[in-house]
């Protein structure tokens, strides 16, 4: 198997500063990361380490000042806009802490979204997405709006839009951050059934330490830095 088949994000001295006037702005510090396929990685640490800025350049939503970005073996900080837009929409999907669902939309065509961008037919993507919203628990709710779903439903309506074009890696932003315990608690098991079942890499940025141990291994930041890598037993 190829190192890229192993390691489907490498992340290679990846450096990012931000400019406010005069005043210069350092976020990411020089950070080296490989991800496994398959692997539940964690993300934490205090607020302004670092955290968002660093999943914000995995998912090709922002830009490293320097480094080296590489989603499946393809030097991503080197696209175009156009070309980073198709390979985040082919390998990438998002999870966000306020869900970002369509509230005019059933669950099934907010699922549906991703694979329509894509341009999959009409009848291949609704039926994958019902049968994610049965992987999700939601097969009974597919026509429900979000304002008709409890918080942890839309948050499972989410995860499903996110696995809707089979991405190589999902990343999660504070996921679980508008949910009680319960809910946080569950989805965290389907983050977790996901990666051990089907191979899934998820990405999650979190401030729950609860979270933080139910993943497989654990990278704390500080001032744009690792300073610490936690394997979780």
């Amino acid at each position: 198997m190829s190192l890229t088949n192993h390691y489907p994000l490498i992340l290679e001295d990846v450096h990012k500063v931000y400019r406010i006037g005069e005043i210069i702005v350092p976020a990411l510090q020089g950070v080296t990361l490989k991800v496994r396929k398959g692997e539940f990685l964690s993300i934490a640490g205090p607020s302004g380490s670092g955290k968002s800025t660093l999943l914000h350049i995995m998912g090709l939503l922002d830009r490293p000042s320097k480094g080296k970005v590489i989603i499946e073996g393809k030097e991503a900080s080197l696209l175009k806009e156009r070309e980073a837009a198709r390979l985040r929409n082919e390998y990438l999907g998002f999870v966000f802490q306020a869900y970002n669902l369509i509230n005019r939309m059933s669950a099934l065509e907010n699922v549906e979204l991703p694979a329509i961008v894509k341009g999959v037919s009409r009848e291949k993507r609704k039926r994958r997405a019902q049968e994610l919203l049965s992987l999700v628990g939601l097969g009974d709710k597919t026509d429900r709006k979000p304002n008709q779903l409890s918080g942890g439903e839309q948050q499972r309506v989410a995860i499903a839009r996110a696995l809707m074009n089979e991405p190589s890696i999902i990343l999660a932003d504070e996921p679980t951050g508008n949910l009680d315990s319960k809910a946080g608690g569950e989805i965290t098991k389907f983050f977790k059934k996901i990666c051990e079942e089907y191979s899934q890499t998820i990405i999650v940025v979190t401030h729950n330490p609860e979270v933080a141990k139910a993943t497989d291994r654990t990278i704390y930041l500080r001032d744009g830095l690792i300073v610490e890598e936690r394997v979780n037993k």
